[in-house]
Protein backbone atom coordinates (compact mmCIF):
# COMPACT_ATOMS: atom_id res chain seq x y z
CA UNK A 1 0.00 0.00 0.00
CA UNK A 2 0.93 3.52 -1.04
CA UNK A 3 1.43 5.55 2.31
CA UNK A 4 0.18 9.05 1.89
CA UNK A 5 3.25 10.95 1.88
CA UNK A 6 4.77 9.12 -0.91
CA UNK A 7 1.31 9.33 -2.61
CA UNK A 8 1.72 13.02 -2.34
CA UNK A 9 5.10 13.15 -3.27
CA UNK A 10 4.15 11.57 -6.49
CA UNK A 11 1.93 14.12 -7.02
CA UNK A 12 4.30 17.13 -6.27
CA UNK A 13 6.81 15.68 -8.70
CA UNK A 14 3.79 15.87 -11.40
CA UNK A 15 2.39 18.97 -10.53
CA UNK A 16 6.52 20.51 -10.35
CA UNK A 17 6.73 19.24 -13.94
CA UNK A 18 7.29 22.37 -16.55
CA UNK A 19 5.07 21.74 -19.22
CA UNK A 20 5.90 24.60 -21.12
CA UNK A 21 9.35 23.12 -22.03
CA UNK A 22 8.04 19.77 -22.98
CA UNK A 23 7.76 19.14 -26.51
CA UNK A 24 4.31 18.17 -28.23
CA UNK A 25 5.46 14.68 -28.19
CA UNK A 26 6.45 15.01 -24.41
CA UNK A 27 2.95 16.99 -23.43
CA UNK A 28 0.90 14.02 -25.17
CA UNK A 29 2.77 11.37 -23.04
CA UNK A 30 2.13 13.10 -20.03
CA UNK A 31 -1.58 13.95 -20.31
CA UNK A 32 -1.77 10.48 -21.70
CA UNK A 33 -0.10 9.15 -18.61
CA UNK A 34 -1.81 11.65 -16.62
CA UNK A 35 -5.17 10.80 -17.43
CA UNK A 36 -4.61 7.40 -16.86
CA UNK A 37 -3.46 7.61 -13.46
CA UNK A 38 -6.36 9.93 -12.84
CA UNK A 39 -8.65 7.21 -13.80
CA UNK A 40 -7.07 4.46 -11.68
CA UNK A 41 -7.11 6.75 -8.63
CA UNK A 42 -10.52 7.23 -9.09
CA UNK A 43 -11.66 4.05 -9.07
CA UNK A 44 -8.90 3.28 -5.69
CA UNK A 45 -11.04 6.00 -4.45
CA UNK A 46 -14.48 4.58 -5.79
CA UNK A 47 -13.74 1.22 -4.31
CA UNK A 48 -13.12 2.58 -0.79
CA UNK A 49 -16.21 4.81 -0.49
CA UNK A 50 -18.45 1.70 -1.42
CA UNK A 51 -17.20 -0.05 1.29
CA UNK A 52 -16.87 3.46 3.95
CA UNK A 53 -20.64 3.36 3.15
CA UNK A 54 -21.61 -0.16 3.55
CA UNK A 55 -19.46 -0.99 6.43
CA UNK A 56 -20.01 2.25 8.60
CA UNK A 57 -24.50 1.88 7.12
CA UNK A 58 -24.09 5.51 6.03
CA UNK A 59 -22.44 7.00 8.83
CA UNK A 60 -18.98 7.61 9.70
CA UNK A 61 -17.17 8.93 12.78
CA UNK A 62 -15.89 12.65 13.13
CA UNK A 63 -13.10 13.98 15.67
CA UNK A 64 -15.52 14.87 18.14
CA UNK A 65 -16.96 11.16 18.20
CA UNK A 66 -19.92 11.82 17.12
CA UNK A 67 -21.35 10.12 13.66
CA UNK A 68 -21.79 12.31 10.47
CA UNK A 69 -23.50 11.06 7.40
CA UNK A 70 -21.40 9.68 4.74
CA UNK A 71 -22.12 11.94 2.02
CA UNK A 72 -21.29 15.01 4.34
CA UNK A 73 -18.23 13.64 5.27
CA UNK A 74 -16.99 13.02 1.72
CA UNK A 75 -18.50 16.80 0.71
CA UNK A 76 -16.01 18.14 3.33
CA UNK A 77 -13.04 15.48 2.07
CA UNK A 78 -13.44 15.69 -1.53
CA UNK A 79 -14.42 19.74 -1.77
CA UNK A 80 -17.82 18.94 -4.13
CA UNK A 81 -21.29 19.68 -3.37
CA UNK A 82 -23.36 17.16 -1.64
CA UNK A 83 -25.27 16.38 -5.10
CA UNK A 84 -21.82 15.33 -6.27
CA UNK A 85 -21.12 12.99 -3.50
CA UNK A 86 -23.85 11.09 -2.98
CA UNK A 87 -23.71 10.54 -6.68
CA UNK A 88 -20.62 9.23 -5.84
CA UNK A 89 -21.19 7.05 -2.85
CA UNK A 90 -24.54 5.35 -5.16
CA UNK A 91 -21.59 4.73 -7.89
CA UNK A 92 -19.42 2.95 -5.58
CA UNK A 93 -22.32 1.11 -3.29
CA UNK A 94 -23.45 -0.36 -7.17
CA UNK A 95 -20.57 -0.92 -8.54
CA UNK A 96 -19.89 -3.71 -5.14
CA UNK A 97 -22.09 -5.54 -7.48
CA UNK A 98 -20.07 -5.28 -10.30
CA UNK A 99 -16.87 -6.10 -9.28
CA UNK A 100 -15.78 -6.70 -13.19
CA UNK A 101 -16.63 -3.07 -13.99
CA UNK A 102 -15.32 -1.72 -10.40
CA UNK A 103 -11.79 -3.63 -11.18
CA UNK A 104 -11.92 -2.13 -14.64
CA UNK A 105 -11.65 1.76 -14.14
CA UNK A 106 -8.90 0.65 -10.97
CA UNK A 107 -7.07 -0.93 -13.99
CA UNK A 108 -7.29 2.01 -15.75
CA UNK A 109 -9.57 0.61 -18.93
CA UNK A 110 -12.46 2.19 -18.53
CA UNK A 111 -13.46 5.78 -16.78
CA UNK A 112 -15.48 6.73 -13.53
CA UNK A 113 -18.34 7.67 -16.20
CA UNK A 114 -18.33 4.61 -17.59
CA UNK A 115 -19.13 2.71 -14.60
CA UNK A 116 -21.66 5.40 -13.26
CA UNK A 117 -23.18 3.94 -16.31
CA UNK A 118 -23.17 0.78 -16.15
CA UNK A 119 -23.52 0.94 -12.29
CA UNK A 120 -27.21 2.17 -13.14
CA UNK A 121 -27.72 -1.82 -14.78
CA UNK A 122 -26.87 -3.51 -11.12
CA UNK A 123 -29.75 -5.81 -11.06
CA UNK A 124 -30.58 -6.14 -15.16
CA UNK A 125 -26.97 -7.61 -16.36
CA UNK A 126 -24.90 -10.64 -15.35
CA UNK A 127 -22.67 -9.31 -12.36
CA UNK A 128 -19.39 -11.14 -13.71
Amino acid sequence: MCSKGSLEAEVDALAAVDVTGLPIAGLQSFVGNTARAVTRLGGVMSRAVGEIQVRGGGLVPDLGGASAPTPAWLRSVTKTTGTTAGRQIRTSVALRELPVVRDAIVDGEITEEHGRVLARLVGKIEPT
